[in-house]
């Protein structure tokens, strides 16, 4: 009898783990959490020219990348890019080369899920939205808007080189 109250005991567990682990179908595909599903080197390739974004874990509460253009051989660095918690929510900096005095503009956090975290930021004149959104563990969309104006980039995660 012990032993049948013992096998119900882990089977009861085990069904319990399993159900909870299919409770999201992101959760297979995406055991870590916007942003640390960012870390990495992220690329995406259009006819004229292929963009990336490297992002790395500074800390639990910092993260920094940079962004930039792909020709050839050549890269070029056109932004540097900082991910700060600060007061529980996130803010999004964004330093690009050759714009606003080479001042960084801040994008606040205004929603996050398991799977996308948009930023926002009603002052600048563009963009004035961002939204980081997963759709696998390997792929990711950018949405970059403001006023009329939108586009989107499809990233495909980079492969680490050993």
């Amino acid at each position: 009898m012990a032993v049948k109250s013992y096998n119900t005991i882990i089977l009861t567990i085990l069904s319990s783990y399993f159900l909870a682990s299919c409770a999201s179908p992101f959760s297979v595909l995406l055991p870590r959490s916007i942003p640390t599903s960012l870390t990495g080197t992220w690329r995406t390739v259009s006819p004229d020219s292929s963009r990336f974004e490297t992002w790395y874990v500074n800390s639990d509460s910092s993260f920094s990348g940079v962004g930039g253009l792909l020709a050839g051989n050549d890269t070029l660095v056109t932004e540097s890019l900082l991910l700060i918690r600060q007061s529980g929510k996130w803010v999004y900096f964004a330093t690009v080369h050759g714009q606003n005095n080479g001042k960084p503009v801040a994008f606040r956090q205004t929603r996050q899920t398991e799977t996308s975290i948009e930023f926002s930021n009603p002052d600048h004149d563009f963009p004035k939205r961002l939204v980081y959104s997963l759709s696998s563990a390997d792929t990711l969309q950018v949405d970059i808007s403001g006023g009329s104006d939108f586009f989107s980039l499809r990233f495909v995660r980079q492969p680490v080189k050993p």
